[in-house]
């Protein structure tokens, strides 16, 4: 069983006429000098890498270390950030309600709530967003910044049921015109583990096939944003029959592809 925490927010831990150099830790920031350092975390996830995170469904724990009190979670949307997006927003709305509500005192009941309100979550829009096509699931993952592509392609990667990989790069106004950025997100240590077909295709389709070609991987099949059907739908029918296509667009190409799928294949538009 493994762990990550959450606590209060990290301030440098220098105190007042003490000019000794603060140092960070795993545990947090601490002054050499005077022995000021962060304070201990309350939250803390509960994990278990026998299974996946990448696996819908995956079981992990919540521990409220002031009350003393573990609460059993169900991973809404798949993905090892979201354990840290989980603890991070059941940590907010705890601390925030027992503020509110109980003169900031720490509460099992308040974080117990908390805890039981992740069973609302879905999916927001293009952040794991899944759904049927022609029968096949197809899963879109919004990438706009180099953390962003690197969670992505590490989920596609441990994926059991990554059938093939798309990946769309824009570069207008909304998504920034240097895409540069792509070069800064570590392909090389996934790239065995990327499904056997790989899909390029967008308005920068070159930068990012080269960016493929550079991990050693073969792309199937690549064009410009006008042929993002054609590439889609290839990438559908050679998809295999139990298996995800997951499609991994930045900003505008997202939103291209969302209106394609609307008009094509009748998916419900995301604003209705």
């Amino acid at each position: 069983m493994q762990g990550i925490s959450a606590g209060k927010a990290l301030r440098p831990a220098r105190r007042k006429n003490c000019n000794n150099k603060t140092e960070c830790s795993d545990t947090g920031l601490y002054c050499t000098g005077c022995g000021a350092k962060s304070p201990e975390n309350r939250f803390s996830v509960l994990y278990d890498l026998k299974e996946s995170p990448s696996k819908e469904g995956y079981a992990f724990q919540i521990k409220d270390s002031a009350t003393g009190t573990v609460r059993d979670q169900t991973l809404k949307v798949p993905g090892s950030h979201n354990l840290y997006n989980t603890c991070a927003a059941i940590s907010a709305v705890t601390v925030m309600t027992e503020i509110l509500e109980n003169n900031g005192g720490a509460s099992a009941d308040i974080f117990g709530k908390a805890c039981g309100s992740t069973g609302k979550i879905s999916a927001a829009f293009g952040r794991m967003e899944k759904f049927k096509v022609k029968n096949k699931d197809v899963c879109i993952l919004l990438v706009k910044n180099p953390v962003g592509l690197d969670r992505s392609l590490q989920f596609v990667s441990e994926a059991e049921d990554a059938g093939a990989l798309y990946l769309l790069l824009n570069s207008n106004f909304a998504d920034g015109k240097d895409v540069s950025w792509i070069w800064d997100v570590d392909f090389e240590s996934k790239a065995e583990d990327f499904p056997e077909n790989i899909y390029v295709s967008g308005q920068r389709y070159g930068d990012m096939l080269l960016r493929v070609l550079y991990t050693g991987r073969a792309v199937t099949a690549s064009g410009e944003e006008k042929e993002m059907k054609d590439i889609f739908d290839r990438a559908l029918s050679e998809c295999p029959d139990g298996k995800c296509v997951y499609v991994l667009p930045n900003y505008t190409s997202m939103l291209a592809l969302r209106a394609m799928l609307v008009r094509e294949f009748g998916i419900k538009d995301f604003w209705k």
